[in-house]
């Protein structure tokens, strides 16, 4: 049962890397916007972090691979 406290924060991770992402890119009220809307329409998402045990580890760390290669600068 500890256990899958640490995969809901590792969904919690993702949703935070992926808001710092959007502010980092100065996206637009619009996009914002979208990004929202289907963040909270995805039920599935939110279930899939609890429940799915590695699937949530599985899309933060896709996440933040995705991340740090578009935002790597060489150093």
């Amino acid at each position: 049962m500890r256990s899958s406290y640490r995969f809901a924060l590792a969904g919690v991770a993702c949703v935070i890397a992926l808001l710092r992402w959007l502010w980092r890119e100065r996206a637009d009220r619009v996009t914002w916007i979208l990004f929202s809307a289907a963040l909270l329409t995805n039920v599935s998402f939110f279930l899939f972090f609890r429940n799915a045990r590695y699937y949530g580890v599985g899309i933060l760390c896709s996440v933040a691979i995705a991340y740090l290669y578009l935002h790597f600068d060489g150093r």
